[in-house]
């Protein structure tokens, strides 16, 4: 059994991640390959030259290192690989869809126990496409993901980072306007932001999208329209309890092909990565990744 661990070098391992490594480094007829990230895209870059059919990849890291995984096991094209998340990143949304993380995940790794579930794709006019395990989506959260992306490159990290970029993304993002057309529902009007979902928390938390499930081959689609900040600061207790907001500017659709109109460049975000969405469509790939992590009762269907 060949497993590739990949852990984000940026990172200190917690003790957890720490005794689980050492039990698979300890296990019988287990290879192990590691590599640590250096930059941006690495994660991508590794997996998609060094992944063979039937190998497992131990992602190590935060939704944004999960990504990257992805989007290397995806371009990839090799047959029956498994992935293990463990978690060690700063918002760790994608796991919160899972049970939590134990000694017993070193069991399923070795006995290849998960299921199938779905991923999101991400295409633009030009023909390039990205990959999102959790959730995609442009507006407000992009503005501030794409100033954090900033600051990270200009050596201002951490939390400090994060909360900055959330106080200067309020003050300088203006509402775009938005078309977005499915076979199921049409939306067009001004937008504060929009998640298209195929996990259901992000933002550190934030269960945006209460009936997200990962194997459902749908993605549910939340829109707070023509909304003010103070109106989305307002109702940020209710989205962590997990709570619908009851507004006329919210919306929830449910889909599994979106494309999106705009006359301007939108800042957007995929699993907590800067990316701009302008004319794109967005889409659910059914059952694509085999995931050991066991998923929670009310996040499957």
């Amino acid at each position: 059994m060949h497993v590739i661990v990949i852990i984000n070098g940026k990172k200190k391992l917690s003790t957890l991640n720490k005794r689980i490594l050492h039990l698979l480094e300890s296990s019988v007829d287990v290879l192990i390959t590691t590599h640590r990230t250096r930059a941006p895209f690495d994660a991508t870059n590794y997996i998609q030259e060094n992944l063979k059919d039937d190998d497992t990849i131990v992602c190590v890291g935060g939704d944004g290192t999960c990504n990257e995984v992805i989007n290397g096991l995806i371009l990839s094209k090799k047959q029956n690989v498994r992935l293990a998340i463990l978690p060690d990143g700063t918002g760790n949304d994608f796991v919160r869809n899972t049970m939590p993380i134990s000694d017993e995940i070193i069991d399923r790794i070795l006995k290849g126990h998960g299921e199938l579930i779905d991923i999101g794709k991400v295409s633009s006019k030009h023909g390039t496409s990205r990959y999102f395990l959790n959730i995609a989506g442009f507006g407000l959260d992009g503005k501030v993901v794409e100033i954090m992306t900033r600051q990270r490159e200009n050596g201002f990290g951490g939390g400090m980072s994060y909360s900055s970029a959330i106080i200067r993304g309020f003050f300088s993002f203006r509402k775009p306007t938005v078309g977005l057309i499915s076979e199921d529902f049409e939306y067009q009007g001004k937008t504060l932001l929009v998640a298209f979902c195929n996990g259901n928390t992000y933002g550190n938390g934030l269960i945006i999208s209460p009936d997200s499930k990962l194997n459902d081959n749908k993605m549910e689609v939340c829109v707070f329209g023509n909304l003010t900040i103070w109106h989305y600061i307002k109702y940020l207790g209710r989205i962590k309890k997990g709570l619908k907001i009851d507004h006329p500017e919210v919306f929830y659709y449910s889909g599994n092909k979106v494309t999106i109109r705009s006359d301007e460049e939108l800042a957007g975000q995929l699993d907590g990565e800067f990316q701009a969405f302008h004319d794109a469509q967005v889409s659910i790939l059914n059952k694509k990744i085999f995931l050991i992590n066991a998923i929670k009762v009310g996040s499957r269907d």
